[in-house]
This record gives C-alpha cells, sequence and structure tokens, in this order.
C-alpha cells in the first residue's frame, strides 16, 4: 500500500475498478479503525471509525493521550498534556505504546523511527522472547501472548538469509528500488539492529 499514490482511489466517469483501488479503500478504512470496549459485562469490542481521532499522527514521545479505548463504555478523548496554540498538530501515541514496527508498518504504513528506536526494540524483544505480543484485544484487556517459538525460529532464520551490511547495501546502491521494497529492507535492517544490541549471541 505505501508504494500506491495517495490518489490512486479516485477514478474517472466509467474507468474500470480494479483490485488496486478495492485493496487502497480497504486499506484507507483498516488504517483509521481503533478497536474500543463495549458496555461493562457484556465482553463486546466494537473496531470503529471515529472520525478526527485519524488526523493525530503518532509520536511516541508526545505529551498528549488518548484516553478511553480500554474502558468499558469509556468515552474516546484526547487529553492534551500542554497548552495547544491555534495551528498546532496534535500527536498521540499510537497502540499505547506497546506495539512495535511490525504492527506499524502493517496497520499504518509507516515505521517509527524516532531517536530511540523502541519501535524496533520492541519487534526484536518479541523475536527473542523477552517480551510479549500486546496489540488488537491484547491492548484492550486480552491476555498477551508470547510468539510461538516455530515462528520465531522461522522469523529468525528468514531474517539471516541476508546480512545486514547486504541490506544496507542494497538501500544505497538502488535509488530506485519501489517504496514498498525499500520500506521492508528498512524494517529488516532496523530489526537487525535492535538484534544485536538486544543479543549479540544471535549472530546479527
Amino acid at each position: 500500500m505505501i508504494q500506491m499514490a495517495s490518489n490512486l482511489y479516485r477514478w474517472k466517469n466509467g474507468e474500470e475498478i480494479t483490485e488496486e483501488h478495492l485493496r487502497w479503500a480497504v486499506w484507507l478504512v483498516t488504517s483509521r479503525v481503533l478497536t474500543v470496549q463495549g458496555e461493562e459485562g457484556s465482553g463486546e469490542k466494537f473496531r470503529l471509525l471515529i472520525p478526527l481521532i485519524d488526523m493525530c499522527n503518532h509520536d511516541r514521545s508526545s505529551v498528549h493521550i488518548l484516553s478511553g479505548r480500554a474502558v468499558n463504555g469509556g468515552t474516546l478523548k484526547v487529553i492534551a498534556g500542554k497548552a495547544v496554540l491555534p495551528g498546532d498538530e496534535i500527536h498521540i501515541l499510537y497502540n499505547n505504546g506497546v506495539s512495535g514496527n511490525e504492527r506499524f508498518i502493517q496497520d499504518y504504513g509507516f515505521l517509527d523511527t524516532s531517536g530511540n528506536r523502541l519501535g524496533y526494540d520492541i519487534v526484536a524483544k518479541i523475536l527473542t522472547g523477552k517480551t510479549r505480543i500486546v496489540d488488537g484485544a491484547g491492548a484492550l484487556g486480552g491476555r498477551p501472548t508470547l510468539m510461538p517459538f516455530d515462528e520465531r525460529d522461522r522469523t529468525l532464520n528468514s531474517l539471516k538469509l541476508t546480512s545486514l551490511e547486504e541490506d544496507i547495501t542494497a538501500t544505497k546502491s538502488c535509488h530506485d528500488i519501489p517504496s514498498d521494497i525499500r520500506s521492508a529492507i528498512e524494517f529488516r535492517i532496523g530489526v537487525k539492529e535492535a538484534l544485536r544490541r538486544i543479543d549479540p549471541s544471535l549472530g546479527f
């Protein structure tokens, strides 16, 4: 989806609607919905499109807070952590800070490259069994789960098909890499660097 032009979903009268149009339309919706709790005792969760909330971009260091998602029957609010002046952009912390770049790239189409690299560290900790996966239902009161051993091994072995140095060279040597491929390689680089920091014995 990253590679697709932002105006792809616009079409002229009579123009054939393609599978790409439909994929873009689905992604526009799914990247902007939030899962919120139903009334207390109902056990229900709802995936909702909430106007204006999707205008708040992600910033892991933001002082503003989105509240109410994990509260039964709660009201969603953006609580300002400092004075907001006319024209200021309001950022929030996506997924309550428990998700890493594996979710950001899949759900929102971007990589969190903030200075502390926590977006990659979370992925590396999941892959090494040092933290549990907490997103979706887990972020709203479900039970966090460890990534299954076979899935972790399969992912780590896949990452080892190329070296970190080869991935870095690939991004520097080819200037015409499609943006989705470039994002995938940048994701691999970030995860491998995090794995080197968190568990050097893995050989990344």
